[in-house]
């Protein structure tokens, strides 16, 4: 199921959740130093008001790519009161899972250790498009894991394009987000998510199951199934054709995010990624 909401935010997500008694919200920051990387503050608010109207306990996960809470907190004030009565967690209190990351070489592997949220309740991701080199598309199922990631764990994500895919899809095995929500008023063109420049759009929202959202925001980026290579390695061929023909089928009404302009290096990368064994499997 999707969603394309521009108010109502509350009773969209009540129809997707019904009324949970616990709930954990993943909160995309990257970096509080680049205000373009951060969600517009209004739209924080609003996901923040809708979700503690439906669920009876309410958890923020915010763990910043680069900086800290305190500085977190200066940028978006709204998370002040919710720190101080101990909503906000970050992975050294969350319950963990382990799972073998791959290394550059691919033969190699170590194990590390995941934050797990949905040991807490439902997981739903708050986020807004991005574009990059590796994975192609960054949206709440690739940041979702890249948070989810020991600060001290995360370059292995970075350790070659195939090698980032399959740790992105070993991880999402373990954790997997139930509920993505997508700003739509703002979005990342170029070299995302950090080194990107913003496009300002109309305030809306995405939202829907996660695996669904990535294909359909791709598709709306001019992407093909191919190019999120992550949800194909962690869906069995039968459903991931599904999921890419409801999202195709959604996404031609959907014109927002076309005119994010994608990594300039995108379609060499591609190259690194496709193989022939791929296109079999």
């Amino acid at each position: 199921m999707l969603a394309y909401v521009k108010a109502d935010l509350d009773s969209v997500i009540e129809m997707y959740l019904g009324r949970p008694s616990h709930c954990v919200l993943v909160l995309d920051i990257p970096t509080p130093f680049l205000d373009e990387t951060l969600p517009p503050l209004h739209e924080v608010s609003m996901v923040i008001s809708a979700l503690n109207s439906i669920c009876k306990h309410l958890l923020l996960y915010v763990n910043p790519f680069i900086g800290t809470h305190s500085d977190i907190l200066t940028k978006i004030p709204i998370l002040v009161p919710l720190y101080k009565r101990g909503l906000v967690i970050d992975y050294k209190s969350t319950p963990r899972v382990k799972a073998s990351i791959h290394t550059q070489g691919l033969h190699n592997t170590l194990t590390i250790e995941v934050a797990n949220p949905n040991n807490l309740g439902t997981t739903i991701v708050f986020s807004i498009p991005r574009t990059c080199d590796a994975p192609p598309i960054l949206t709440p199922s690739a940041l979702y894991v890249y948070y989810l990631t020991d600060s001290s764990s995360r370059a292995l994500l970075r350790q070659g394009f195939t090698a980032t895919h399959l740790n992105i899809a070993t991880i999402l095995r373990y954790t997997t987000p139930h509920l993505a929500i997508v700003s739509l008023s703002k979005c990342i063109s170029g070299d995302g998510p950090i080194f990107g420049y913003p496009e300002y759009i109309d305030t809306a929202f995405f939202v829907g199951k996660p695996h669904l959202i990535d294909i359909a925001l791709a598709l709306c980026l001019g992407y093909t199934l191919h190019d999120i290579y992550f949800v194909k390695l962690i869906n069995d061929a039968h459903n991931l054709n599904k999921l890419f023909q409801l999202a195709n089928h959604f996404v031609k009404s959907i014109t927002t995010c076309r005119k994010v302009k994608r990594h300039s290096l995108y379609h060499y990368h591609r190259r690194l990624l496709i193989t022939k064994a791929d296109l079999h499997t």
